[in-house]
């Protein structure tokens, strides 16, 4: 009958004016709704965190895999420049001077290619980095007002999880 005037009605009732059964019902339903949604908008926001830093190590990662094969080319280069200076004093005006010139122009371009790749990583990395930070802000500040209005000591160990966690990153302010 009560659903029927809401039907009829075309509009929904306040609560207040349900029965009292319908009222408790109702608000049954809303208190698991809501602690179904609230948790998983709690897990979405630990799953942001664990996706933002696992960008990040995986950039960092790739990163420093790039740092030895710069440092292998850097090498050649060093030797071939040395080759240069010696072929330079001893035959100045010869066709191997000319090669070893030349021979420079790949290592040249790995180079370039790969400084190039690392300032994207870099790039990327820093962005992934302000936006962690921005996630643990947040965190932070949802935890700070959970605590201020109910202590609790999971949520204060948290806290202080994420505290270190966002320390770690630096103390740059990020704007939201």
């Amino acid at each position: 009958s009560t659903s029927m005037a809401w039907e009829k009605e075309g509009l929904a009732k306040m609560a207040t004016d349900l029965p009292r059964s319908d009222r408790t019902a109702m608000i049954c339903y809303l208190i698991a709704v809501l602690s179904v949604f609230g948790s998983f908008a709690a897990d979405a926001a630990v799953a942001d965190l664990q996706a933002l830093k696992s960008a990040r190590r995986e950039l960092t990662v790739r990163l420093d895999s790039l740092a030895p094969q710069r440092a292998a080319i850097e090498a050649e280069l060093c030797t071939l420049s040395t080759v240069i200076d010696s072929l330079k004093r001893s035959a100045p005006e010869s066709e191997q001077l000319n090669e070893v010139y030349l021979s420079l122009n790949a290592p040249m371009e790995k180079v370039s290619g790969i400084d190039s790749e690392m300032e994207n990583i870099s790039a990327r990395r820093d962005s992934v980095t302000d936006a962690l930070r921005a996630a643990y802000d947040w965190e932070i500040s949802t935890l700070f007002k959970s605590l201020s209005e109910e202590p609790d000591e999971g949520l204060l160990q948290q806290l202080i999880i994420f505290q270190d966690e966002r320390r770690a990153l630096g103390e740059h302010i990020v704007a939201s």
